[in-house]
Parts: structure tokens; sequence; C-alpha cells
């Protein structure tokens, strides 16, 4: 870690925003993927962008945090977020789409807590409430009772 803040202030503020031309990922990508919260603050504190797309995959930094399930990552991200309803350019599917379908009951809280749209509809049509129907029935053994959750959860923000 004291490398890296080292390499950080030795960069005198440096393009902290480009993108590997073969992955298409940027450095907030990759701290997300290693899952690191605090090289993610290191990072997003010396001027990295949270905002930019993977031209690959169509998701932003935030999409690999919901789908972590990294409440901390989320919750660093979306504080810079222009919206919480950030969709995938491929899938459609917004923040609260992705929590959903990876069963991430305290990322879904949170997302809803936030004012995400909990009516969206992904690029194929489906609702939360859809998604979370089909999470639960390739789930293991306690999905049920996590699916109850997450449909009460969105029952109580839909209604």
């Amino acid at each position: 870690m004291d490398a890296l803040r080292a390499m950080l202030k030795k960069r005198g503020g440096g393009d902290l925003s480009c993108k590997d031309k073969v992955t298409g990922i940027t450095i907030v990508h990759d701290t997300v993927h290693t899952g690191v919260v605090e090289i993610l603050k290191m990072v997003l504190h010396a001027g990295a962008s949270p905002h930019m797309i993977n031209l690959r995959t169509g998701k932003f930094q935030i999409h690999y945090a919901v789908e972590r399930g990294s409440f901390e990552m989320t919750s660093l991200l979306i504080r810079r977020a222009t919206s919480y309803n950030i969709e995938e350019e491929m899938t459609g599917n917004t923040l609260l789409h992705i929590a959903v379908m990876s069963g991430h009951g305290f990322v879904i809280y949170f997302l809803i807590s936030r004012c995400t749209y909990p009516r969206a509809r992904n690029s194929t049509g489906e609702t939360l409430g859809t998604v979370a129907a089909g999470a639960e029935a390739q789930c293991s053994a306690y999905a049920p009772r996590v699916g109850l959750k997450t449909r009460q959860m969105l029952a109580k923000s839909c209604g």
C-alpha cells in the first residue's frame, strides 16, 4: 500500500483514467476487481474517474462493485455517481437488477434507500420481480428466504 501511495503522489496527477487497449479497463475497474477497498479509496482520491465504461462489457466500475456485493465499494462509487440508475450498455440491467440477480440483500437495501428506480426494465423487458424470481430458482437451498426478503423489499419500494 505504501508503494502505491508513493506512486500515486509521484505521478503528480497523471491520467489515471486511461484505458488498457486490450481489455478496456481502467485502474478503477481493476481496483474493484481486486476487491481491496483501501486501494479504491486511494485511486479515487488521486483523481481516477469512476465514470468510465468498459466498452467490451458495457459496464461501469460500479456495476462490478454491485456484482461483487461489496457494500463499501458500491457506496464509495455511488457517492461519485451522476445517477443511481446507471444501466449496463449491453443488457440494460440497472444496479438494482444486478444486485437482485447476484442475491446481495444488503446492497439491494442500500440501493433502494438511495431511490433507485424499482420499476425499471432491462433490455429484455425483465422487471426486478422477474429477475428476483429467476435468481431464486437458480440459487441454493437458502434462496427462498433470501428471495422472499428481496421480494418484500421490492414490494415496499414499488408500493
